[in-house]
C-alpha cells in the first residue's frame, strides 16, 4: 500500500511538468521523481519510466530505456558515497584533540598528488572566508589540465560542515520553480549555501551545456554575488534570498579559452587559479610514485581527515584575527596589484583596417581604437581579505610580501589566457622581442604580436631599441613588464641604457625594422 502511494505520489508530480517540455530539459525536471524513485526497487522504477514517463513525454520506448540507465547510475553513486562514508569518514572524522600546522596538511596531500604551497594556502583560504561574511566575496576558477589533481584538491575539503559541493550545476539549481502537488516546501539551493564555501567540481559540464542555459545560469551568478537574488515564477510568484557564500569552480584550459567570454559575463568577480604545469622531474616522480603506492583510498581518506581538520581549527582564529595596519608601502603594492588584474583583463576594443605591402597588395589588420578597464575598487577589496587570510593563517600580524608572493599566480592568472602567458615568460626573462616570445609559448608571432599590442596599449608592458642593433638596419622592440607592475611580479627590467630607448618615449625613433613594420600591420 506504501508502495501505491508512493508511485501516485510520483505520478502527481509528473503531471505538474509540462509534457512538451523539451528532451534536453527534462532530465532537470525530472531531479525531484528520479530522487525518490532510487529509492525504489528496480522493477517499480522500470514500469514508471516505461509508463508513466514514456506516456507523458510521448517518447519511444528506447528513448524511455535511457532513464533507465541514467536510474541505474545515479542509484550506483548514492551507494558508493554512502559505503565511502560508512568505511572512511568514520574511521577518518574531524581531529579536533590537537592542532594541525599546515606542514602536516601539505605533506598529507603531497603523499596523494602534486601540489604546492601557495596553492594549497590559496584553496585553503578561499575555504575558510566563508565564515567572514565578506561583501564582495571571494569566488575562484581552478583551472587546470585534466587529471591535474584539481577535483582532488577541493574534495579534501568535504568533511567541514561549512563546505557544500556538488559536481555540476543545473539551469534552475539555485531556486525553482516547481511546486511540489502534495505541499512539501521546494528544495531550492541558494538558501543552504549561506556562510558557507560552495564546491564545484566540474564546471566543463555547465559551460557545455547549451549557450543560452550557460547565459541564464551565469546571469544568476551576477545577481546571487552580492548577496541578494530575486526571481519571479509564474507557479511560486516572487522568491527572494539573501545568502553570502565563497565559491570554488574547477574547470580544464580549453573550456575556459573557449567559453572566457561566458566567463567574463560574470565581470570582475572570479579570481582565476592556473595549475602550474608539471616539470620533467614532478612528472617522473609522479610515475615512481604512483607505481610504489600501496592504500591510496587509505591516503586520500587520511589527507582529506587533515586538511578538512586543519582548515575547521582555523576558522576561530580568522574569525578573531585582528589585523595590524599595513604600512604605506605594503599598501602601495596592494593597490598596484589591484590596478595590474584590473588593466590585465581590460577589453581592448578593435577595428580592421587595410594597408598596402611592399608587393601593393592588401593586407587586414585589426587596429586597437579604444580600451575599456574596470575600476579598481571590488577587485582591492577582495584582494585585500584574501590577503588578511594568508597572513593569518602564515601566523603574521599584517600583511607582508610574503603574502602577496603567495597570490603571484592569481595575479598572473586572473586574466586571460594569452596575456597570462606572455606576462608569466616576461616575469622571467627580461627584453624579449614578439618572435622570441613566440617560440617561448609556441604560438604564432602574429598572436603574439597582438597580445603584446594590448598589454602595451593597457600600460603593463613597453618596449626598448637594444643598443647594439640601432646602426645594424634592423632593430626590434625587445619588450618588459613596467617597473611598476615588475616589482610585483617579481620580474627584472632592462639595464638604464636600454630604459633611454623605450618605445612609450621615444615616438620619434625611425629605424628600418621588420619587426616594426609587422607591428604597424
Amino acid at each position: 500500500m506504501e508502495k501505491l502511494n508512493k508511485v501516485s505520489e510520483l505520478s502527481e508530480m509528473l503531471k505538474q511538468i509540462p509534457s512538451f517540455t523539451p528532451q534536453a530539459n527534462q532530465v532537470e525536471m525530472l531531479r525531484p521523481i528520479f530522487e525518490e524513485l532510487i529509492k525504489m526497487d528496480k522493477t517499480t522504477v522500470e514500469f514508471f519510466i516505461l509508463d508513466n514517463i514514456k506516456t507523458h513525454f510521448k517518447i519511444s520506448k528506447e528513448e524511455a530505456k535511457k532513464y533507465i540507465s541514467y536510474l541505474n547510475r545515479l542509484r550506483m553513486q548514492s551507494l558508493k558515497k554512502d559505503r565511502k562514508a560508512n568505511e572512511y569518514d568514520l574511521k577518518y572524522p574531524l581531529i579536533s584533540d590537537r592542532d594541525i600546522d599546515f606542514s602536516e596538511a601539505l605533506s598529507a596531500v603531497s603523499e596523494i598528488g602534486i601540489v604546492n604551497e601557495e596553492t594549497l594556502k590559496i584553496v585553503t583560504a578561499i575555504v575558510i572566508s566563508s565564515q567572514l561574511s565578506l561583501n564582495p566575496p571571494l569566488w575562484l576558477f581552478i583551472i587546470g589540465v585534466p587529471s591535474s589533481f584539481k577535483t582532488e584538491l577541493v574534495g579534501l575539503f568535504g568533511l567541514m560542515p561549512e563546505v557544500y559541493t556538488l559536481d555540476t550545476l543545473t539551469e534552475n539549481a539555485f531556486a525553482s520553480g516547481y511546486v511540489s502537488p502534495n505541499g512539501t516546501d521546494t528544495q531550492d539551493l541558494l538558501p543552504l549555501l549561506d556562510n558557507k564555501c560552495f564546491i564545484i567540481k566540474d564546471l566543463n559540464t555547465l559551460f557545455s551545456m547549451n549557450v543560452e542555459m550557460v547565459k541564464k545560469i551565469l546571469g544568476d551568478l551576477t545577481s546571487i554575488f552580492d548577496g541578494k537574488f530575486q526571481k519571479f515564477t509564474a507557479t511560486r510568484g516572487m522568491i527572494e534570498y539573501y545568502s553570502l557564500f565563497s565559491m570554488i569552480g574547477c574547470v580544464t584550459p580549453s573550456i575556459m579559452i573557449k567559453h572566457y567570454n561566458h566567463a567574463t559575463q560574470l565581470g570582475p568577480r572570479f579570481f582565476f587559479l592556473q595549475i602550474p604545469k608539471l616539470t620533467e622531474e614532478e612528472i617522473q616522480n609522479g610515475f615512481d610514485k604512483s607505481w610504489s603506492e600501496i592504500n591510496r583510498k587509505e591516503k586520500i581518506a587520511k589527507a582529506r581527515q587533515l586538511v578538512s581538520s586543519y582548515s575547521t581549527q582555523l576558522i576561530p582564529k580568522i574569525k578573531s584575527y585582528k589585523a595590524e595596519k599595513e604600512p604605506k608601502e605594503i599598501q602601495n603594492k596592494i593597490n598596484d596589484v589591484a590596478s595590474l588584474i584590473c588593466k590585465a583583463r581590460g577589453k581592448a576594443i578593435t577595428k580592421r583596417e587595410t594597408f598596402k605591402n611592399d608587393k601593393g597588395e592588401d593586407v587586414e589588420y585589426y587596429n586597437i581604437t579604444d580600451w575599456q578597464v574596470e575600476d579598481p575598487w571590488r577587485i582591492l577589496n577582495q584582494i585585500k581579505s584574501l590577503l588578511r587570510i594568508l597572513s593569518c593563517i602564515n601566523g603574521a600580524n599584517t600583511i607582508t610580501q610574503k603574502e602577496i608572493d603567495t597570490i603571484k599566480p592569481i595575479i598572473l592568472s586572473t586574466m586571460p589566457v594569452d596575456r597570462a602567458e606572455v606576462l608569466g615568460i616576461l616575469a622571467i626573462k627580461c627584453g624579449l622581442s614578439a618572435v622570441q616570445i613566440s617560440k617561448e609559448i609556441h604560438k604564432s608571432s602574429k598572436t603574439i604580436r597582438q597580445t603584446l599590442k594590448e598589454l602595451e596599449v593597457l600600460g603593463i608592458i613597453d618596449g626598448y631599441k637594444d643598443p647594439e642593433y640601432l646602426n645594424s638596419g634592423k632593430a626590434p622592440w625587445f619588450y618588459f613588464i613596467r617597473e611598476k607592475f615588475a616589482s610585483i611580479l617579481n620580474a627584472p627590467i632592462p639595464s638604464t641604457e636600454s630604459m633611454t630607448l623605450l618605445k612609450s618615449t621615444n615616438k620619434a625613433i625611425e629605424l628600418n625594422d621588420d619587426e616594426d613594420d609587422v607591428d604597424k600591420k
